[in-house]
């Protein structure tokens, strides 16, 4: 397990019920029935989170489940997104969500960037416009953000150009390839 997704992992274990619920670790069964509807594995870490807890309300929107059917869960999401983009949930090119934010939008990895599911980096997609947008390299990236996010003196305050500044050089310092990082500092 990464370092970022154990620091993630601990992260919401040693918050909940502080704004922060949690499931159930999904079943075996949960996790192949995702993976042979994508016809390919889910990405290890995420599997490895989805076994400690299949879903999750955490300060940011809420985590979604390995579980088929309707609700909050990545098949549901997938379905949606497909809905919407007029496409099949199982073509391989469609992003595979797992995070609805609490603005609306839906972080997903983005399938069409590698075969390996290990590599494929986090995408913003927003419902309304379908617009999508690099946000993170990785999964650890981004369990590594939410945790300096979440823990970070000015988290839950009203938005200010400081805090946005802080923001950003919290996400610079964990990704400093990522050009969203360095658009929020340069803005």
């Amino acid at each position: 397990m990464h370092r970022g997704v154990r620091e993630f992992v601990r992260w919401m274990e040693d918050h909940r019920g502080a704004g922060v619920t949690l499931s159930a670790p999904a079943q075996a069964k949960d996790v192949q029935a995702i993976e042979h509807h994508l016809g390919s594995p889910l990405p290890a870490d995420l599997k490895l989170v989805l076994g400690r807890f299949n879903g999750a309300v955490v300060p940011s929107g809420t985590l979604l489940a390995a579980a088929t059917g309707p609700g909050t869960t990545i098949e549901s999401a997938l379905r949606e997104v497909a809905a919407q983009t007029e496409s099949s949930f199982l073509d391989p090119e469609v992003l595979l969500l797992f995070h609805r934010t609490e603005h609306g939008s839906i972080l997903a990895f983005d399938r069409s960037a590698a075969p390996i599911a290990d590599t494929w980096p986090i995408v913003d997609y927003d419902l309304e416009s379908g617009e999508v947008r690099l946000v993170h390299r990785t999964f650890d990236g981004w369990c590594r953000l939410c945790v300096a996010e979440w823990s970070a003196t000015d988290f839950g305050e009203a938005f200010t150009l400081d805090k946005y500044l802080r923001q950003g050089l919290r996400h610079v310092e964990i990704e400093s390839d990522v050009s969203i990082a360095h658009v929020t500092v340069g803005h």
